[in-house]
């Protein structure tokens, strides 16, 4: 494990090779790095992390980022977790091996100049072989679905677990979420492991039945929702999950720490009227 280093005014790129199974560079600071290139070269590597500063005071930029490429190669890899600020581009040799990731980009409130993160959007598609795939809700959401098209998506077959590891929308402008199942025909299990944006929809997600995705009429048998606060939105989303997830087995929500006994009691009754499209679906309350 290589922590806390600060590579400084490279003119040239710089590779880093290793014959390990393992890597992980912690708490690194790139901010100097000028170089047009970092490469890791590493045909043994199993497993790779790649974290930054979580203080976003580490940045200067007015919008946070990298002015430099990461080219990995790695063919055997099977777990990526990559979360610090984004590159300006990423070269990942596709490894069919590759069964878990983790992504999130940070930009510490910082918003996109165009609203949609290219960078972001091509790393996902070089990662639909993943089965289990986390993603935090600021990387989720601004990925790019040019006119609600999937053309230019690859499809994720092999991905049966999703987890969104910071707060997310389940139903934005963007319908972000609708897409992304769409392309996820095969998907068993969502987390929402941190809550949701707020009250943002007033109304449910409005899906027709055309508009289902697959994986909710064939596949998905798990909902987890964490840190449940009772917004409309996520109430919502209960909703849209029982009415269209034909084969769902078990729902567990697990309320917000800060909310009262009160409050929960007055959740749960609202969670008891909502209909159920399969009615041996089995909902855990924690």
């Amino acid at each position: 494990m290589f922590a806390g280093y600060r590579l400084l005014s490279f003119k040239w790129d710089i590779c880093i090779t290793c014959y390990f199974r393992e890597l992980e560079l912690t708490d690194c600071q790139w901010n100097w790095f000028i170089s047009e290139q970092l490469s890791i070269s590493a045909p043994a590597l199993k497993y790779l992390s790649i974290t930054g500063p979580n203080d976003d005071q580490c940045y200067n930029e007015d919008f946070p980022s990298y002015e430099f490429i990461f080219n990995i190669f790695a063919p055997n890899l099977q777990s990526l977790r990559y979360t610090d600020i984004p590159a300006d581009d990423y070269i990942l040799h596709r490894s069919e091996s590759l069964v878990d990731a983790e992504i999130d980009f940070k930009r510490f409130g910082v918003p996109l100049p165009q609203g949609e993160d290219l960078v972001a959007t091509e790393v996902l598609e070089k990662l639909s072989n993943v089965k289990l795939l986390k993603i935090s809700g600021e990387t989720f959401e601004a990925l790019a679905f040019l006119n609600h098209l999937l053309t230019n998506w690859p499809m994720f077959h092999n991905l049966v677990h999703l987890e969104f590891i910071s707060e997310v929308s389940f139903n934005n402008k963007n319908k972000t979420m609708l897409n992304f199942l769409r392309i996820s025909p095969n998907l068993e299990t969502i987390v929402i492991a941190s809550g949701f944006l707020g009250d943002l929809s007033s109304t449910d997600c409005g899906w027709t039945p055309g508009m289902v995705p697959q994986c909710m009429l064939l596949h998905l048998k798990l909902v987890k929702l964490l840190e449940f606060a009772g917004f409309l939105e996520e109430l919502n989303t209960v909703k849209s999950f029982l009415k269209n997830a034909r084969v769902l087995r078990r729902m567990i929500i697990k309320f917000f720490s800060n909310l009262s006994a009160v409050q929960q009691n007055k959740i749960m009754k609202q969670l008891i009227k909502i209909p159920r499209g399969r009615s041996n679906c089995i909902m855990e309350v924690l």
